[in-house]
């Protein structure tokens, strides 16, 4: 029941491996989003998904609570609440 909560759930069999961005446009397009006018954020906890986020052209949050690595990050959230503190 949790499809009724987002716009598009792809599998990452789907699509191109990280760190190719092409599940980002496609989430995009299905939700609307225009890439020229909105913002949005990655929240990722691990290299790729940053690498992700910086090939889509868009911010990207490293999420310290996921997948523990040596990895840092300029823009980093220890905590879910702390991306809210980044996003507004």
């Amino acid at each position: 029941g949790v499809e009724n909560y987002f716009c598009k759930i792809i599998g990452a069999d789907k699509v191109p491996p990280k760190p190719d961005p092409s599940i980002l446009f496609e989430i995009f397009d299905a939700c609307g989003f225009d890439r020229k006018k909105d913002t949005a954020y990655m929240v990722g906890d691990n290299p790729k998904d940053i690498e992700v986020a910086k090939n889509a052209g868009i911010e990207a949050i490293y999420s310290t609570w996921g997948f523990k690595s040596d990895f840092s990050y300029s823009v980093t959230a220890n905590a879910p609440k702390d991306i809210l503190k980044i996003v507004l």
